[in-house]
């Protein structure tokens, strides 16, 4: 299965846009390596229980991330981690990718050649 940390540069740009999503976006905070890991979690998808892990292992990935922050600061960030956490439990399951097995490298490397395809007009 592939993991957040295979992915070279090209690909996390493709399939990260850190915190928020297409539609709404909000401030990464402190938060952009795990909004960026998130991302990956629910392109990679599969089950209800794994779009919850992908959700609990973010909350905590921001929860590391603001861990040396002076205590005012990790105060007002953990509650922006945790907004960021219930509203994403409530709002973003479409965006959660569910399908009979996880997607592989050759999924996104497909999915890559024809997203450059379509920049260059050669997708028909």
């Amino acid at each position: 299965m592939i993991q957040y940390e295979d992915l070279n540069e090209e690909q996390v740009a493709y399939l990260t846009n850190g915190c928020g999503n297409k539609f709404v976006r909000v401030p990464d905070l402190d938060f952009g390596n795990a909004c960026r890991w998130h991302d990956f979690a629910y392109w990679r998808g599969r089950t209800k229980e794994d779009r919850y892990y992908a959700d609990r292992h973010w909350y905590e990935l921001m929860l590391k991330a603001i861990s040396k922050q002076g205590w005012m600061t990790r105060i007002i960030l953990r509650a922006a981690a945790l907004i960021y956490y219930r509203a994403v439990r409530v709002g973003s399951g479409r965006f959660f990718y569910y399908g009979a097995s996880y997607k592989t490298t050759m999924d996104l490397e497909i999915e890559m050649s024809v997203a450059k395809l379509k920049l260059t007009g050669s997708g028909g």
